[in-house]
């Protein structure tokens, strides 16, 4: 595995050389808590057991080297680890995320073995229920393009699934993926100064780009977390996820982001991986091209053929032709609520709570009313 003349290198090759989705994503930290003070994401109260699923029939092996120190074994979305073997032995130990992690005093060569478990049918998703940090908007309206509102209004009343989707593909059509706006220090300070002092500073960055096609610009940082936050304003919980992605062949650390939708399953609340900045047959975008790599991973050969994609990762969203206004009214109970220092839900709940009141004909009529009477 390792050439004794050249400096040691670390990390691992895939094979084969992509992994389908959602196994592609291998997330090392899964965030739902966002500090404007620091413009920082933290896990606050995501729970271990939304990424567990029932055993699958495939596995993936991996064999490699370690640097001494502690180093988290790489983890495919729904894999379950089955083996470990070190050499030097070594303690292996399980994070506050329940992903396996290598403690070792020198240079270790690891190898072990994954289960690719049965990814749950978000087909037949429901809302799921979650903490109200999954569900916390990170930016006031006026922080967001009337198109972003937009969308919002189009998406309600979708099925869950739809919903992710339809925010999928939105940002994906109207939203640049474009890295070399960062790479000009000129563009890089005045970037930083736009956007100093607003509520997110990474989707200030990201609409600071806007031109004559596109809402903005950005990579896969900028892009996701506006994929959050749209998923949050439409009754979705959401988090971001950072990790590895399994579809190069060659891994070495960590180094994508992407949003996680939680929805409701036959088997309870779980990740759906999405990600915005990918092609649109979802091979993911990133910055920095990757070097080799000592890892290998492979399906054993018993295992004549590779999980395929699931149904729903390519699918298109399914969106009404007549949106509900629900951004506006929104927007106005909470200046009602600025007016009378009422105390409202938090912005998923009144979202909910408004699209109730929209959907039903008799307090929409009486809403009609109450608006023509003055």
């Amino acid at each position: 595995l390792e050439d004794r003349a050249q400096p040691a290198v670390y990390g691992f090759a895939v094979t084969p050389r992509r992994l389908p989705t959602p196994f592609m994503y291998g997330p090392q930290l899964i965030a739902d808590r966002f500090d404007p003070r620091t413009q920082h994401w933290t896990a606050d109260s995501v729970d271990p057991a939304w990424r567990g699923a029932p055993q699958g029939q495939h596995r993936v092996a991996f064999a490699g080297r370690l640097p001494p120190g502690e180093s988290v074994l790489p983890m495919p979305m729904y894999g379950r680890l089955i083996s470990v073997e070190t050499e030097p032995e070594a303690a292996v130990v399980r994070t506050a995320g329940d992903l396996p992690m290598i403690s070792a005093q020198v240079e270790t060569t690891v190898r072990y073995e994954v289960a690719l478990c049965e990814p749950p049918d978000f087909a037949r998703a429901t809302t799921a229920l979650a903490p109200p940090a999954l569900t916390r908007a990170t930016v006031p309206d006026t922080d967001l393009p009337a198109e972003c509102h937009a969308l919002v209004d189009r998406v309600a009343g979708l099925d869950p699934l739809d919903r992710v989707l339809a925010v999928r593909d939105f940002v994906r059509a109207n939203y640049r993926y474009d890295p070399t706006r960062f790479e000009d220090p000129r563009l890089a300070g005045w970037l930083r100064r736009v956007s100093r002092g607003r509520a997110n500073a990474q989707l200030a960055a990201l609409h600071a780009a806007r031109d004559g096609q596109h809402l903005g610009a950005g990579v896969c940082y900028e892009l996701n977390v506006l994929v959050v936050e749209l998923l949050r304003r439409s009754g979705v919980p959401a988090a971001v996820a950072t990790g590895w992605v399994f579809e190069r062949g060659q891994v070495d650390e960590p180094d994508h982001l992407w949003a996680v939708a939680l929805l409701g399953t036959d088997i309870g609340p779980r990740w759906m991986p999405v990600d915005a900045a990918s092609t649109r047959d979802g091979r993911p975008l990133r910055v920095r091209p990757r070097t080799a790599a000592r890892w290998r991973g492979m399906l054993p050969d018993k295992q004549k053929r590779a999980p395929k994609p699931a149904a729903w990762s390519n699918r298109k969203a399914r969106v009404d032709a007549v949106p509900l206004p629900l951004s506006d009214l929104v927007r106005v109970a909470r200046h009602v609520e600025a007016l009378t220092g009422e105390d409202l839900p938090d912005e998923g709940a009144l979202r909910e709570r408004c699209r109730a009141l929209l959907a039903d004909p008799k307090t929409a009529q009486k809403l009609a009313e109450l608006l023509r009477d003055g």
